[in-house]
């Protein structure tokens, strides 16, 4: 933390010298979600395994809360759609093929 004039700056502020005006001000700049968790995951992939394990410790509750329950009919429908897949008996469209179906549903919706 450094002082400029009575004011403290903290890490996520900036210091500017405005030459019309004369003065400094101070601008506090907010990390968004989307840098948090960039900078997160950048941390992530060259953290040492006693950093990982400590970390994962600290947010095992949240990150165990978050994995999604599926009911047994749905493990049920998603076994009977891969298997229909695997034997051939599933009609399946390419991703191209999709995408001109969804812009035809589009256009027809305009």
């Amino acid at each position: 933390m450094q002082l400029v004039g009575n004011w403290q700056i903290r890490d996520n502020q900036e210091v500017f010298y405005s030459k019309s005006i004369g003065f400094k001000f101070v601008q506090t700049f907010y990390m968004t979600t989307a840098i948090i968790k960039q900078k997160l995951h950048n941390y992530l992939e060259v953290a040492d395994s006693k950093k990982l394990k400590a970390l994962y410790t600290i947010i095992e509750d949240i990150v165990e809360d978050s994995s999604p329950e599926y009911s047994k009919k749905l493990k049920a429908d998603l076994n009977k759609r891969t298997t229909d897949l695997k034997l051939g008996k599933a009609k399946t469209i390419s991703a191209s093929e999709s995408k001109k179906r969804i812009q035809n549903i589009i256009r027809a919706a305009k």
